[in-house]
């Protein structure tokens, strides 16, 4: 017997395989550059968190479980990506980009894969998908009770 799918079903396996989809493309071209999605996705919340950057937090900006952050910063201080610095006083741990890291993340601008499919939108079309996902994300947010997310990219972004 087939299952019956609603539409909002269908939806939701077009978004969740449309984003596997893009997200392959783009570890391939990352690939290329000798790292990944994941690894830039790190690199990028250290730098915009800056001397605020913990585990928990970037976690929290990227969705992902306190464990896998840790693992994946174990893995990129051990390839010279990232530094731990222990605060006694908190009991946190801070991380920073290294030097190496820097410019590993700047090798992540290269974006050639994500601009080409970004072309077949239209300026106008680009900003109504912003709206629609960033009230998806919220109703996420909400439903699984987050408090003072720490959303990036932020709802109310502009476009060109």
């Amino acid at each position: 017997m087939k299952p019956e799918n609603t539409y909002d079903y269908l939806l939701y396996l077009l978004l969740r395989r449309t984003t596997w989809a893009v997200n392959k493309l783009r570890d391939k071209e990352l690939e290329t550059l000798g790292t990944n999605a994941v690894r830039s996705g790190v690199l990028g919340a250290v730098l915009r968190m800056g001397e605020d950057s913990t585990i928990a937090r970037i976690s929290r900006q990227l969705f992902v479980e306190d464990h896998t952050v840790s693992e994946q910063i174990k893995r990129m201080e051990e390839d010279g990506l990232l530094k731990k610095t222990k605060n006694p006083d908190k009991n946190t741990t801070h991380i920073s980009i290294t030097e190496k890291g820097y410019d590993i993340y700047l090798t992540t601008r290269v974006q050639e894969s994500i601009d080409e499919l970004m072309s077949v939108l239209t300026g106008k079309q680009k900003n109504q998908l912003w709206q629609i996902l960033s009230r998806l994300r919220e109703k996420a947010v909400e439903e699984l009770g987050i408090k003072n997310p720490e959303l990036f990219p932020p709802a109310d972004y502009k476009g060109d």
